[in-house]
């Protein structure tokens, strides 16, 4: 394939109409779902402190584990299994810049449109009226989250994480509520003891006195998730939203809307950590805002990307013995290199400072290689999509004010790369390397014995992380 064959190839996107009804934003996607619902209630938890984001994350895995008002447990079970292709609950947190953060409750939902009646009346129960009494299938449910969560192989995804969050925590204090999902209930591993781990201990150590205590508390985060204040509905199945928000609306008149106070719980970073934890290896990171460093986003940087990528993984993995290394720029501009089991600290963060040396050395790389760079940097307009893989790139799309016009000039702007940028991306990572933004997440002994070249404000284990 030539770069040729690509200026004129269709960039994946989906046409929206968006309206606000009673306080709720509703989003109808014009995407072909052959003839099936695919719905996402996005729930603001700006609200919602770190203790009870831990219990919003519990609430969904039991909110289905019991009867409601007007179903027993087996009949819920039925109905679910009858009446819905898919319902899946999740909460997501998205950093949209320095000042803005989306924090919100997911409940991701398929159905026939035959089966509206049913999925509703399903729906409003599990919502609102479970009674959270079904202590056999509760305890079950709790048992298997903890297992889960012990029985897991690697700490390798958490601790890759971790360095990164505390890394970009120096530039962006958002990015400490990544600690929810990624650490405090989703850190799966024999190392890493998250919240959530606790929490299930103390639960399930002494059951039956406690069965009270976790009613009380599922029923009163229930009053906490379900607020249709900065509601957002994202909808797909083209041609039928008057139905749909027909369907919706009498669930919805049920849900309160009462302002949010929000939480905040984030905090800037002022330290360089190298963080303790028994694992084989770790993770070394170096990050940066591209906005901050004076820079406005330009697809041309998908190209340095690249070009970088393959530097850290002949200089980390091959060399150095890492099981991978990267380096991308994310939706909100951050910068970051990070690498995965890593066994090296001062290696690692020397590698980083080469980075522009490395650029300097390609100054006349060849054209070819030149446009396999480039290349790479197209793959993502010619990926396949599912209809709710189709809705999630929409949705992020809207998170992120990205417009069918935004994609064909990032596309124009990396088919019209040249070697002369090469000489703005050196200066672009010389700025990077200068301020140091770095972490790591590894073995004691490997911190020490390799990690004694490199300056860390701290030294403190994983548990000792806020």
């Amino acid at each position: 394939m030539k770069l040729s064959d690509l200026s004129n190839s269709e960039i994946p996107t989906v046409k929206r109409k968006e309206e606000t009804v009673n306080g709720v934003t509703f989003v109808d996607n014009d995407i072909n779902t052959y003839d099936i619902n695919l719905v996402s209630l996005k729930f603001d938890t700006s609200g919602l402190n770190q203790s009870e984001k831990l219990d919003s994350e519990l609430f969904s895995y039991l909110m289905s584990a019991s009867s409601t008002k007007d179903f027993s447990f087996e009949e819920i079970s039925n109905n679910l299994t009858k009446y819905f292709f898919k319902l899946g609950l999740n909460n997501r947190t998205a950093i949209l810049d320095n000042d803005n953060i989306s924090r919100r409750f997911v409940i991701n939902f398929e159905y026939l449109q035959d089966d509206k009646t049913e999925v509703y009346n399903t729906l409003e129960n599990l919502f609102l009226e479970g009674n959270f009494d079904n202590k056999l299938e509760i305890k079950k449910r709790l048992e298997g989250l903890r297992d889960s969560i012990l029985t897991s192989s690697s700490d390798a995804n958490v601790i890759n994480r971790m360095s990164v969050i505390k890394t970009m925590s120096m530039i962006n204090p958002n990015y400490n509520y990544y600690l929810d999902e990624e650490v405090n209930f989703g850190g799966r591993g024999y190392y890493v003891y998250p919240p959530m781990l606790t929490k299930l201990n103390k639960i399930l150590d002494n059951y039956d006195e406690n069965f009270l205590q976790l009613q009380e508390d599922m029923k009163t985060i229930r009053e906490k998730i379900f607020n249709k204040h900065n509601l957002l509905i994202f909808y797909s199945n083209r041609g039928n939203y008057q139905n749909f928000k027909t369907n919706i609306t009498p669930l919805l008149s049920k849900i309160k809307d009462t302002p949010i106070q929000k939480e905040s719980y984030g905090t800037l970073e002022n330290s360089n950590l190298a963080i303790i934890v028994p694992a084989q290896n770790g993770s070394t990171s170096w990050g940066n805002n591209l906005t901050d460093m004076g820079y406005k986003y330009n697809g041309k940087y998908k190209i340095m990307s690249n070009m970088i990528n393959e530097y850290l993984n002949n200089k980390i993995r091959v060399q150095n013995g890492a099981y991978g290394a990267w380096f991308y720029i994310t939706l909100n501009r951050d910068i970051v290199a990070s690498s995965y089991r890593d066994g090296e600290v001062d290696k690692t963060l020397d590698t980083y400072k080469e980075i522009p040396n490395y650029l300097r050395s390609e100054l006349n790389i060849k054209q070819d290689k030149f446009d396999g760079f480039i290349l790479k940097s197209m793959a993502k307009y010619y990926q396949a999509y599912t209809p709710d893989t189709l809705m999630n790139l929409s949705y992020t799309h809207y998170l992120y004010n990205i417009s069918l016009e935004d994609m064909e000039q990032e596309k124009a702007e990396v088919l019209s790369t040249s070697k002369k940028d090469i000489s703005e991306f050196i200066e672009i990572m010389t700025k990077f390397s200068q301020q140091k933004y770095y972490s790591t997440v590894n073995n004691e002994n490997i911190i020490k014995e390799k990690g004694n070249n490199s300056h860390f404000d701290k030294v403190i284990k994983f548990k000792e992380i806020k």
